[in-house]
């Protein structure tokens, strides 16, 4: 079984309140994307999750926090 380590940058307290985002879910999102290695979004959350079509072809370790914003008010 291979480890990893993701960092998140600018995310706080504060930011899940603006954003009205349990953090639990948010994080439980994450998880979900990063489960199989390398997979795009469209294998790793669809059959759980709605995604924007334009993230739908992306791998989550290339998005930035405001696009993690974005798959999980779809949701």
């Amino acid at each position: 079984m291979d480890s990893a380590v993701i960092k998140i940058d600018e995310i706080s307290d504060k930011w899940f309140k603006n954003n009205k985002i349990p953090e639990e879910k948010f994080f439980e999102v994450l998880h979900a994307a990063f489960r199989q290695k390398r997979k795009m979004l469209r294998h790793s959350l669809s059959k759980t999750y709605k995604i924007p079509p334009e993230f739908a072809e992306k791998r989550p370790e290339k998005l930035r926090l405001e696009d993690w914003l974005s798959i999980f008010r779809v949701k």
